[in-house]
């Protein structure tokens, strides 16, 4: 009987790690991919139609619909997180704060996974920003 019960528990453990790794992935499609994304999308929209606007109304709409689409995917991943850990009752009693810290004190983990993968992000941008982007002007020169 211990035995199943080791078993469970390994499997348990193993799922749960991978809803955490699935809820990292598509944090961190949030703060890359999707702008990245767009942007490359709105400069074919521009480059085809020779028009800002409906570059950034492709954008615009298209940055919505993925960010609702991951973020409905983010919140059923950690419901079964959640739920597979044995946390369901928990949360279905302790509604965030506006803090983002449940009333008991409790930080879940999306909430780290979210703040973690946010930081990664930004740390990501200014080593490109300071290595590959430069911070030359981007006025053109013009004569001269």
């Amino acid at each position: 009987m211990e035995e199943i019960a080791e078993k469970r528990s390994f499997f348990i453990l193993l799922y749960s790690s991978m809803l955490v790794m699935a809820m990292v992935a598509c944090s961190l499609m949030l703060w890359v991919a999707v702008p990245l994304g767009w942007l490359w999308v709105g400069s074919q929209v521009q480059a085809k139609t020779d028009s800002l606007g409906p570059a950034l109304l492709v954008m615009a709409a298209g940055v919505a619909v993925s960010i609702g689409l991951l973020v409905y995917i983010l919140g059923h991943v950690n419901r079964r997180y959640l739920k597979t850990r044995g946390l369901s009752k928990f949360a279905e009693h302790h509604e965030p704060s506006i803090r983002g810290i449940t009333k008991s004190g409790r930080i879940g983990a999306i909430e780290i996974i979210m703040v973690s993968t946010a930081v990664v992000g930004v740390i990501v941008f200014i080593v490109w920003f300071m290595t590959f982007g430069g911070t030359g002007s981007v006025a053109p020169d013009i004569g001269g």
